[in-house]
């Protein structure tokens, strides 16, 4: 009995570029879509940021509670670490620490590393997210004003002797807290029904490649 070797080699060579064409356009097409989608939710959250902090700086001012303003742009850090993950979290962090310590700090630098690490962690939370459920940002939201606040009292004033954190905590950090936590649900709440809205979940339609379509 004699076997068609070059008939079997000529149908293993076909089956296994078929398999590999299709999983090469699989891949493809996967990663172009999902860095398409990252990058509109990197530009979303920019403006986001830009926009918040420009209300946070002039229109909020007017508007104070206990002489507190609302931590806007740390409301939007919290959404892109809940909403997108950490790196998303981390990015938000680095722009509005940026941001801050641009217009308040001394020293660059300070704002950035307490808001990326505000991001970091919300980023880490964001399996616990879940579409429609307000627990999640409000806690995550109240418990990143708290973190902000202590942080920067440890790198502007303990660093410089002042140890009175109980007042600090009473006259700054739980008033803002507050007022950022009200307009934070509000606001988390847009953001995400922006995003929808922006970054609309793809179907990815995957059509495997013709046998030796170059």
């Amino acid at each position: 009995m004699q076997f068609d070797t070059d008939g079997i080699s000529d149908a293993c060579s076909r089956f296994s570029q078929i398999g590999y064409g299709a999983g090469y356009y699989k891949s493809e097409k996967f990663r172009r879509i999902k860095g398409d989608v990252e990058l509109r939710r990197y530009i979303t959250i920019f403006v986001l940021l830009i926009i918040n902090f420009l209300l946070q700086t002039t229109v909020f001012r007017y508007i104070e509670i206990a002489h507190m303003v609302p931590n806007l742009i740390l409301v939007v850090t919290v959404a892109a670490g809940l909403l997108y993950g950490r790196k998303c979290g981390i990015f938000a962090g680095v722009i509005s620490g940026l941001l801050t310590d641009a217009l308040y700090g001394s020293v660059i630098g300070i704002g950035i590393l307490i808001y990326s690490v505000v991001g970091y962690l919300c980023g880490a939370a964001s399996k616990l997210y879940f579409e429609e459920d307000l627990t999640v940002p409000i806690v995550a939201i109240a418990g990143s004003d708290v973190i902000y606040g202590v942080l920067y009292y440890a790198c502007n004033f303990m660093l410089r002797g002042r140890l009175n954190i109980l007042f600090y905590v009473k006259s700054v950090i739980l008033p803002e807290m507050i007022y950022t936590v009200i307009l934070g649900a509000v606001l988390f709440r847009i953001i995400h029904k922006l995003d929808a809205k922006i970054n609309p979940p793809v179907e990815v339609l995957l059509k495997p490649k013709k046998p030796f379509e170059g």
